[in-house]
């Protein structure tokens, strides 16, 4: 089942709640948090919300994305048949996701084939 935009909403004000609290832990120590320290935190913190709405983003592309009629095979022009979704992990600019693609299958050929999207 699709994360639903409410789910992904959740999400976020969870991930968001963790960082404001880290936030204003750093700063209940004024005088001993340097400017450096601060903007260090709050890196951290963009980062991490970053992370979990690309994740999040991913994670609905990859539900709602839909089997497509069977693809040519790109080396023989057969009709490739749909094996149901795979997952890989992909490295984004801001962080590890797990992406979940429709994978086909060419019965004469014995090869896979993922549609680019």
């Amino acid at each position: 089942m699709a994360l639903t935009d409410d789910e992904l909403r959740v999400r976020i004000r969870a991930q968001t709640d963790l960082v404001i609290e880290k936030l204003l832990a750093e700063k209940s120590r004024p005088s001993e948090i340097t400017l450096s320290e601060i903007e260090q935190v709050v890196h951290e913190a963009g980062e991490a919300i970053k992370a979990e709405l690309t994740a999040g983003l991913v994670e609905q592309v990859s539900e709602e994305s839909a089997e497509v009629p069977g693809p040519v095979c790109p080396t023989c022009g057969e009709e490739m048949h749909y094996k149901g979704k795979k997952a890989k992990r992909l490295v984004t600019e801001t962080g590890e996701v797990t992406v979940k693609r429709a994978y086909y299958y060419c019965e004469a050929c014995r090869s896979g084939f993922f549609p680019p999207g």
